[in-house]
């Protein structure tokens, strides 16, 4: 592993800290721009990746359908579970409607589609739905630092991305330095399980130092369970993303980020931790 590649990699991650920190904390249309900024981006490298593949509808629909989904996430559940059902109907259509005259591609071009909007609808719309949680942390002590905000869904989306990067982070440096046995070979060859366990590890380690941080509201179980369902389901989202990819015979999903290579590469771990992070916290209201 090349120094200049560390240094690129560190250096990006901490423009993102800083900056992804810093709208988190705001919280509101802020977030909300945050979590647009991300799915934007992400969804024209996914629409990249399986345009070729004969992905409908164009790339500005599919990128409309997930602003939507976000605007509905932003005013609350069922304008987002609204939205959600409009946008994956609309897209069974038009794929109807447009290959009426061949419909023998219907199967996989609509499943191309719903692939890609689910993907990214279903992680940055569960984002902003959890930010927007504003119940107090039931049970909590003072926290480290008295500017935190005593907020269930702040507490939880700052675990959530914070597991997420120390189980990337553990992952790859793990992965490169003491990885021996391939994790999913056929899926992504660079992927270990002594930088899988790693990884794992560093979230559930992380989930209790956050937790800690803010006064410690969950007990430590539910921490751990929490840093637990994180690293698991980001390494899920991983080699989810591994797989498209490498049908597609792309190495990385774009080249936004240095040292990281697209925006979907970087947060593909999320996309089932949010969701889940979500479910945790209307199971606690």
């Amino acid at each position: 592993m090349k120094n200049g590649n560390i240094g690129t990699r560190i250096a990006t991650a901490s423009v993102l800290f800083v900056l992804i920190t810093a709208l988190t904390y705001m919280g509101g249309v802020y977030f909300l721009l945050l979590i647009g900024s991300i799915s934007i981006a992400a969804t024209r490298e996914v629409h990249r990746l399986l345009a070729p593949g004969g992905l409908l509808p164009g790339k500005g629909a599919l990128m409309a359908g997930v602003a939507l989904v976000l605007a509905g996430a932003h005013f609350g559940e069922q304008y987002f579970l609204i939205v959600f059902y409009v946008a994956v109907t609309g897209v069974l259509t038009v794929h109807l409607a447009l290959g009426a005259d061949d419909i023998s591609e219907y199967v996989r071009r609509a499943g191309m589609s719903l692939v890609a909007l689910t993907l990214l609808a279903m992680m940055t719309g569960s984002a902003v739905l959890l930010r927007n949680i504003g119940d107090p942390l039931e049970g909590a002590g003072p926290p480290v630092w008295a500017w935190l905000k005593n907020e269930l869904g702040f507490f939880l989306v700052a675990m959530a991305f914070l597991c997420g990067a120390a189980n990337d982070s553990a992952a790859y440096f793990a992965g490169k330095w003491a990885g021996k046995t391939k994790l999913a070979p056929n899926i992504s060859p660079g992927k270990t399980v002594e930088g899988g366990v790693a990884g794992v590890a560093a979230s559930v380690g992380t989930a209790l130092l956050v937790n800690s941080v803010f006064g410690s509201p969950f007990s430590i179980a539910l921490a751990s369970v929490c840093g637990l369902l994180a690293g698991v389901l980001s390494v899920t989202g991983d080699l989810i993303e591994s797989a498209i990819k490498r049908n597609c015979n792309a190495k990385d999903s774009g080249t936004m980020l240095p040292g990281h290579g697209g925006v979907f590469d970087r947060f593909d771990g999320m996309i089932f931790v949010f969701p889940a992070f979500y479910i945790i916290a209307a199971l606690l209201r």
